[in-house]
């Protein structure tokens, strides 16, 4: 039935809008938007490549039925300069400041992010279905804001962790709604820090330091040490922000968290785990597994799932359904045959199959009459774009051509349009 709605509500695309008799059930009026790095398929040889390239947003404005795609590229100061020739900056950008990996969206303000960087406001404008650039957000005292800050009781602070390579350490740091810092806590860490997701619950914050190695051979390589043990570093609010640390039996690295669950004996940990990582490669090759870390014990353990160790998964999103938190996250096989699957814990629930076509990035959820929808573009073999509307229930699936070439990204959000 959903699927017959949605099939009626966006046969038009893009311009003509539908009747009334559609529209009154319209709940999914609003923004999905991915950003990724502008950069071409055939020219991305490495992990390093995609990291790189300067970030673009791909979108779809959503209202009344009427679909609108725009795609644009976040003006960051490095892509002012590399496009003006003749411009002479009163300080030299920052080499890395691509702005390609998230988008935050807090207090009405939409912010594009990269870990090595600060955040970029850029501007969602549902009114003349466009997106704009408005400049870098500078934070005092800050040089870099991570890519996954974690909001914390309704609002009122936000969390982020930062890590600097040169005196190994990382920086568990809390703000105000506003960005300015109100507390931090360097922790020391063993190996060279490369953190891009951490854990945020009630009781703990969580991160993993992995033993990256750079080899010289004859170019530079950065590479996971799999002679070498990953460590887990857990600060304990209820411990006056006690630091310790869980060992590893081998060398694990970890892009996303999915899920965690936790008690006063040990805390359960879903994500994609790579075992192997090198960035001057496009292997990624992340295994779902849970991870549990005892807190009496300091051990690790982890656990496979052999129906989810046949699956390359990242991406991994929450959701709620039937009392449940859900993960959906994506797999590939090879570029163009890709698809989702839906998993409770660490149970496979289902699995979603796209042959033929690549999943840019990461999906978005929408409830609709507590049915939950993933929002995601797909691409073909020719780079064709096409907008997806999955229900995540009856797996059954709208896809909607944009007849717009488009790009591969990484993280995404969904806007709901503000009700006039």
């Amino acid at each position: 039935m959903y699927a017959l709605f949605f099939s009626y509500l966006f046969a038009s695309f893009p311009f003509r809008k539908l009747s009334p008799l559609y529209l009154e059930k319209n709940a999914i009026d609003g923004f999905y938007g991915m950003i990724g790095p502008n950069i071409e398929r055939k020219n991305t040889k490495s992990l390093l490549d995609l990291f790189m390239g300067n970030g673009m947003i791909q979108g779809i404005f959503i209202e009344n039925g009427t679909m609108t795609y725009v795609k644009k590229e976040v003006e960051t100061e490095k892509r002012i300069l590399e496009k003006s020739r003749f411009r002479k900056p009163s300080l030299p950008p920052n080499p890395f400041g691509v702005a390609n990996t998230a988008l935050f969206h807090h207090r009405n303000l939409t912010y594009a992010l990269f870990e090595r960087d600060l955040p970029y406001l850029v501007k969602i404008d549902f009114e003349k279905k466009d997106v704009k650039t408005v400049g870098k957000y500078c934070i005092e005292d800050i040089a870099h804001f991570s890519a996954h800050p974690k909001v914390k009781v309704k609002d009122s602070f936000i969390e982020n962790v930062e890590y600097d390579i040169l005196h190994k350490n990382v920086q568990i740091r809390q703000f105000d709604p506003f960005f300015r810092v109100l507390s931090t806590i360097t922790v020391p860490v063993k190996y060279m820090p490369m953190v891009h997701d951490f854990i945020s619950t009630d009781k703990s914050i969580v991160f993993l330091n992995s033993p990256f190695k750079i080899e010289f051979s004859p170019f530079p390589k950065i590479k996971l040490d799999v002679t070498k043990s990953s460590i887990f570093y857990l600060m304990d609010r209820e411990k006056n922000n006690v630091v310790e640390r869980f060992y590893c039996n081998h060398a694990l690295f970890i892009f996303h968290y999915a899920d965690v669950y936790e008690n006063e004996e040990e805390i359960e940990i879903y994500a994609p785990v790579h075992d192997s990582l090198d960035f001057s490669t496009l292997n990624i090759r992340g295994k779902y597994r849970k991870i549990v870390l005892n807190k009496k014990t300091k051990e690790v353990k982890v656990e496979r799932n052999e129906h989810l160790e046949s699956l390359y998964l990242e991406f991994p999103v929450s959701f709620y359904h039937e009392h449940k938190r859900k993960v959906l996250l994506r797999y590939v096989e090879d570029p163009f045959n890709t698809g989702l699957v839906i998993c409770y814990k660490h149970t496979l629930e289902s699995r979603i199959h796209f042959p033929g076509k690549c999943i840019c990035g990461e999906p978005s959820i929408v409830i609709v009459e507590k049915i939950p929808y993933g929002l995601f573009f797909t691409i073909d073999n020719e780079e064709n774009g096409y907008i997806n509307i999955l229900n995540l229930v009856t797996t059954e699936n709208i896809e909607i051509a944009t007849n717009e070439k488009m790009k591969i990204g990484f993280h995404s959000l969904f806007l709901p349009a503000l009700k006039k």
